[in-house]
Formats: structure tokens, sequence, C-alpha cells
């Protein structure tokens, strides 16, 4: 096996575990932010109740009208005291970031290995592009939000189930001027 074909095999990994990590951060925007406007949601319904209760307290019988506006103030206080701590949006932000990043980082990686294949480039020129790529892949990753088992099932049906990022030749023909098209 040449010096070229085992750079090959370690781009195409590469490439890979990118595509992955990117597929894996978009997730994790798109779970962060679900997460966030049901919190949300779920604060204005619960600020909703605890209002209603107390208003229903002041003219009406009062007992069960305290005992449910506390229970409902108890709980929006739970979900304000979480989402202090953990803001889902920034996170979502952050994570959409990285995606991004990844994105582009990825096409790079997809543009040496197409180099590879349609010019001459020397083991050395490939090796530098290489280590210059990593090099940015390790700043990226080096900032990068954790993820979690939700975001990582979702990026797995994402790309094995629902073919994200594959296309099939009469899809890609659409979007392509006549004399780029296979058909």
């Amino acid at each position: 096996m040449s010096n070229n074909s085992i750079i090959e095999e370690q781009l195409r990994e590469l490439y890979t575990k990118i595509v992955w990590t990117h597929k894996i951060q978009e997730k994790a925007a798109d779970v962060n932010l679900s997460n966030h406007r049901v919190f949300k949601v779920l604060q204005v319904i619960l600020s909703a109740a605890t209002t209603g209760t107390i208003v229903v307290s002041v003219f009406g019988d009062s007992r069960p009208g305290v005992i449910l506006g506390a229970v409902f103030s108890a709980v929006l206080f739970g979900i304000e005291a979480y989402t202090k701590d953990n803001d889902l949006n920034q996170k979502a932000n952050q994570h959409a970031k990285t995606a991004h990043s990844l994105w582009s980082i990825r096409e790079d990686y997809l543009t040496l290995l197409v180099d590879m294949r349609s010019t001459e480039l020397t083991y050395e020129q490939t090796a530098d592009r290489r280590e210059q790529l990593k090099t940015r892949l390790d700043d990226i990753l080096s900032t990068a939000p954790r993820t979690g088992p939700k975001a990582y099932k979702k990026a797995a049906e994402a790309l094995n189930v629902k073919k994200d990022h594959t296309f099939q030749v009469d899809e890609i023909d659409k979007f392509l001027p006549g004399p780029l098209r296979k058909e």
C-alpha cells in the first residue's frame, strides 16, 4: 500500500468522524432549542395558573386556591432555578456555531480527498494540508459543547435512516446547470 493510499484512508475516516460530529452538534442544538421552548411554555402556563389560583383565593374559597397556588408556584420556582443555571437557548446557539464550524472543515476534508484523486498532490503536500486541517479541527473541538445520547440517537437516525447529506444523481442534477448534469 502506497503512502498516498494510507493517508487517503486516514482522511476518509477523519471525514466520516467529522460528518458524525457535525450532525450530532446540529441535533444537540435542536434538542436544546426544543427543551428551551418547552420550558418557556411551561413557565407561562404555570405563571398564569399561579396568578389564577391567587385571584380565586382572594374572591372565593381560599384554602384550595392557596394550596394549588403554592404547588404551581413551587413548580415554577423549580423550573426558574433550573433554567437560570442552564440557559438552553445559549447552549443551542453554541452547538449550532460548532456545527457550522465543523461543516466548513468537513467540506475542506472532502476537497482534500477530491484533490488527492484529481491532481498529482505529493504525499508531503497532502500531509501538510492534513496537519493544517487537524490544527483547525482541534481548535473547534477544544471549545465544542458536550453532547448527550439523545443528540447522538437523533444524528444516527438522520444519517443512517433519513440519509441526511446523501443525494441521488437525479437530485444533484436538478440543481446543476445543464453542462454539469450527468443525464
